[in-house]
């Protein structure tokens, strides 16, 4: 604890630590909000500065932070797909907390950033971002106060459908047409 703010000190290999800067891993904030106390040289400092201004420029491609927004999307898509058979409410309410989490980081890298803290003000950085998908943020509040199998159920199942509806009206058009190839359609 530093002046009353707890701090956690852990070791990060390089791999995790560019796999923070390519949206890959969660804790983007450990890299883009992490500051720089020691380092073994001046190569390693610039290496980890580096791989912070990847993330950066990463935040500003608006189709590299769509296609993470997706990846995402279908991860809590699957985890929704697991959940509509789970017939424990521990199991649902787990599985109802992922799913909120995925979509919620999907919808901030979509507006070019990451939760500054984690999860630990996710609702308030959500309320924060310029765009957000149509009642995103009250779903999110009424999966936390759910109290029934069905309802979180239920409320998943819009949480994805808003979030679909958001990624979609935003879907990146390629600028380049590609040629049609009857041959290889005919050989098929």
């Amino acid at each position: 604890m530093i002046d009353g703010v707890g701090y956690d000190w852990y070791p990060r290999g390089w791999g995790r630590i560019e796999s923070l800067a390519n949206l890959e891993d969660y804790n983007t904030c450990c890299l883009g909000e992490s500051v720089i106390l020691y380092a073994r040289s001046e190569e390693d400092r610039k290496k980890f500065e580096g791989y912070r201004e990847k993330l950066f420029e990463n935040l500003k491609n608006s189709g590299f932070v769509f296609g993470k927004a997706l990846e995402k999307l279908k991860v809590a898509m699957e985890i929704y797909q697991t959940m509509m058979f789970s017939e424990e409410i521990g199991d649902v309410r787990m599985s109802a907390g992922f799913i909120a989490d995925y979509l919620a980081v999907a919808v901030a890298n979509m507006n070019g950033t990451y939760f500054k803290y984690s999860q630990v003000n996710q609702l308030e950085e959500l309320e924060g971002l310029k765009e957000v998908p149509n009642l995103f943020v009250e779903y999110y509040r009424s999966i936390i106060r759910a109290d029934s199998i069905d309802e979180l159920k239920k409320l998943c199942h819009l949480l994805v459908l808003t979030t679909r509806k958001f990624l979609e009206a935003r879907k990146i058009v390629s600028d380049v047409q590609k040629n049609a190839d009857f041959e290889d359609l005919a050989g098929w």
